[in-house]
């Protein structure tokens, strides 16, 4: 079970195994691992849920304790207000993964199926193929593999 004891650089330093939660930020935990290697961790439950927050910042002192308690403190500010900061980063990293490429793709998906316009009526063959060789002509060799700034906002 993790001890409680003032986080100090000394203390720290002087943590040999087992591990050391932080009596100021909850649900920070620096732990030893076999080799001696200390890690800052983070474990703390989501409010009216059955989910434990489970997430791993790095290496001490390559993180420093001001660092850490930084970081956990923004985790608990999405906690308490019952967001999985773990959900929150999964979206954040498949926007960047959203190429104009991908994204053309989708749109054409939507297009094939009568989505993508205002009519919400299916394109002719013609139209599909139109927008295909536009985007394979002009857009595919220039912006094809860029990453696309998608923004959601609300109207």
């Amino acid at each position: 079970m993790a001890s409680r004891q003032p986080f100090t650089p000394a203390s720290l330093d002087n943590l040999k195994s087992g591990s050391l939660t932080d009596p100021q930020t909850p649900g920070l935990v620096i732990e030893v691992g076999a080799r001696g290697k200390k890690t800052w961790k983070y474990r703390r439950r989501l409010p009216d849920q059955d989910v434990t927050v489970k997430m791993t910042l790095g290496s001490y002192p390559a993180y420093r304790i001001g660092d850490a308690r930084e970081w956990a403190r923004q985790l608990n500010n999405d906690v308490e207000t019952g967001v999985d900061p773990r959900e929150a980063l999964r979206e954040a990293a498949a926007r960047a993964e959203m190429t104009v490429a991908r994204a053309h793709a989708l749109y054409m998906t939507a297009a094939r199926e009568g989505r993508a316009s205002r009519a919400k009526r299916l394109n002719k063959p013609r139209t599909l193929k139109d927008k295909q060789d536009i985007y394979d002509r002009d857009i595919a060799p220039t912006l094809g593999a860029k990453i696309a700034v998608v923004t959601i906002g609300v109207a």
